[in-house]
Order: C-alpha cells, then sequence, then structure tokens
C-alpha cells in the first residue's frame, strides 16, 4: 500500500534492459516522425545495440544489489519477447502502472505498443485493479505525483487532460490537480520532485508562483534551474585500468595505445565543434581526453 511519492522504500520492481527496443509499426509512436522537436538523429526503431543493452542491465544489477543490501524487498520483470508484437522494453515499470493505496490502476499508456509489459510484472501485483476502457484517455503512470490524497497530474506528450478527469472520477476520494502548459515532453519527476511531507524539488525553468500546484503553496522549496547545475567534474563509465585488466584477464593485452583529445561525435552538452566533426569542452579545451584507440592482441 503507498499513497505518496517519499515514504521509505519497502518493495520495488526494478526494470530490465534484455530485449528492448523501439517500435517499427506502431502509429503512434511513428507520430514522432512528425511531430518531434529533436532535429539531430532520425527517430530509431528497432533493436538497441546489444553493448547498450549489456551496459543497462549492469547499472540496473548494481541498483538491485544496492537496493537488497539495505532490506528492500526487490522484484525483476519476466523477459518477454518485445519484438513478435512491436513492443519496447521492461526498462521503466514504473510507468506501466500507477498505486494508489491498494488501487492498482493498469495505465492506458500513450503508445499503445506498451500495453502488453503489464504481462511482465504481472505477478507482484496484488489488489484490486482498474482499466480505462475510454480510448480518448491516455497517460503513463509516470505522469501522476502523489501527494497523500492529492495527486498532482501533468498534462504532457504522454498524458492528456482527459486522463486526469478519468482519475478524478474513478477515485473521487482523490484531488487531481491538473498541471497544463509546463512541460510538454513526457513524465512530471524532472519539473516537481516531493522529497518528504512539506519539502519539494522544483524545476524552476518550468514552475513558477503563478503556475505552482496548490497543495505546495506552504510546503518548503528547493528551486532548482539550469543555470545553477554547474558541471563540476567530467566521468566516463568505465575507468581505463577496468579495461585493461578487463582484457588482460580475457587473453587479450593491450600491445598498443592511443588518447585523442576531441571526439567526432556531439554527444555531451557544451560541447563546441572547432574543427569539422572535431569537438571539444569548452572550458576544457585541449586538456581532456575525450576518446582513445588500442588495439590488443589475443595470447
Amino acid at each position: 500500500m503507498t499513497n505518496n511519492d517519499w515514504d521509505p522504500l519497502k518493495e520495488i520492481i526494478v526494470g530490465s534492459a534484455t530485449g528492448a527496443r523501439l517500435p517499427v509499426n506502431c502509429p503512434k509512436f511513428r507520430e514522432l516522425e512528425k511531430t518531434t522537436g529533436w532535429t539531430e538523429t532520425p527517430v530509431p526503431s528497432g533493436n538497441f545495440p546489444q553493448h547498450v543493452i549489456d551496459e543497462a542491465n549492469e547499472d540496473l544489477e548494481n541498483l538491485s544489489d544496492t537496493l537488497k543490501s539495505l532490506g528492500v524487498l526487490v522484484h525483476r520483470p519476466k523477459d518477454l519477447d518485445f519484438a513478435s508484437f512491436d513492443g519496447m522494453y521492461n526498462y521503466c515499470p514504473r510507468d506501466r502502472v500507477l498505486i494508489l493505496g491498494n488501487n492498482i490502476i493498469d495505465a492506458p499508456m500513450t503508445f499503445p505498443t506498451r500495453k502488453p509489459e503489464i504481462k511482465a510484472i504481472e505477478e507482484y501485483l496484488k489488489g484490486p485493479r482498474y482499466v480505462c476502457h475510454d480510448e480518448e484517455v491516455f497517460f503513463d503512470a509516470a505522469n501522476v505525483c502523489r501527494l497523500g490524497k492529492d495527486l498532482i497530474y501533468l498534462v504532457s506528450d504522454s498524458g492528456n487532460v482527459e486522463g486526469g478527469l478519468w482519475l478524478s472520477v474513478m477515485f473521487p476520494e482523490y484531488k487531481v490537480y491538473t498541471l497544463e502548459n509546463a512541460y510538454g515532453g513526457v513524465h512530471i519527476d524532472s519539473t516537481i520532485v516531493p522529497v518528504r511531507e512539506g519539502l519539494v524539488v522544483l524545476n524552476a525553468d518550468r514552475i513558477n508562483h503563478k503556475n505552482l500546484p496548490e497543495p505546495f503553496w506552504y510546503w518548503d522549496k528547493i528551486w532548482i534551474s539550469k543555470k545553477e547545475i554547474k558541471e563540476t567534474c567530467v566521468t566516463w563509465n568505465h575507468s581505463l585500468s577496468e579495461i585493461f585488466n578487463s582484457l588482460k584477464n580475457n587473453g587479450l593485452p593491450v600491445i598498443e595505445f592511443r588518447e585523442y583529445d576531441y571526439s567526432p561525435y556531439n554527444c555531451f552538452q557544451e560541447l563546441e565543434e572547432f574543427e569539422p566533426k572535431k569537438f571539444r569542452f569548452k572550458k576544457h579545451g585541449d586538456k581532456l581526453p575525450m576518446v582513445y584507440a588500442l588495439v590488443a592482441q589475443k595470447k
């Protein structure tokens, strides 16, 4: 039973990247090719590269182990053949199901092809289940911020106004506050995060005193804007020693290694293109290795 977003964690479903992909034929998903504001690359489709899946699963496994060490009961979704129904992934179980007290809301997902994801976590869902049959309604569970009997519902690309109205009708014991024109992307947690009752973190680039939802009027507030986030260091997922030792332990000692002070990809914020297809961090210049090449020879 859970009614808010801040109680001490006792039980959780941690996702999985196994079989992750993006829809190829789902009309709703492919509409993004016409509506997206992202212009750097085409809207992707099909399977994620295996190395991306492996990296993500490694991180999820570490998260799972950490939570278990803290006494949290951790469940994992069962694998699904997402390609068989042009689906997506088990990476984000929280998108799929909204929990209000003992009630389980089978969220009418933005992308219909994600609906079968519930089969991967069904065995862990105990309690009355509610399904929305109104085809005009759509929202992801992650569009909702829970504050006890108050719910903040974000209207965005992943949740329409009708979704908030449906929740109000189905669960009159909850008061639904609809937040519009704050963030048009997807979920609410990059805009509003309650830390505990009476304290909330707010994205100052989206929330202000005019559109602040009423339940937060008398809470303590931490305002964070993009300009206040300062980059203090640059880190990589894997250290060179980890990579070298892994190769060596697998019979592949490194015989040649070179570092380069630029990247051929514009893949981070605050990069500048100082030559065609060569990018560096503005404030680090040529002082920071960006990519490397190595040769390992199997023994």
